[in-house]
């Protein structure tokens, strides 16, 4: 388990986090909300774990804002898995 220090979540990082999010819903996941096609839709490791197109570009958005505005943290993003996910305290991705 990863313990991140006192007052690590300060209020810019919460707005930046906030307005990262809004940006990549109207920009990735709105689009496509109810309309993916099955080949917009995958497995990661198992069978019931689904990532979507959407869910893949919008991680993506949302980690280029914020590593723009924070680039020498660390980012962990579940849609794409590997390293990224894998990488906590001490990472640059």
């Amino acid at each position: 388990m990863v313990t991140l220090p006192k007052n690590a979540i300060t209020e810019d990082l919460s707005k930046a986090v906030i307005a990262a999010m809004t940006r990549a819903a109207e920009a990735e996941i709105l689009p496509r909300w109810r309309a993916l096609s099955a080949d917009e839709i995958r497995t990661k490791a198992h069978d019931w774990d689904l990532v979507t197109d959407a869910d893949l570009a919008s991680q993506q958005a949302i980690r280029a804002i914020l590593k723009s505005a924070f680039p020498d943290d660390a980012f962990v993003g579940v849609a794409s898995g590997g390293v990224e996910a894998a990488c906590f305290v001490g990472c640059h991705v």
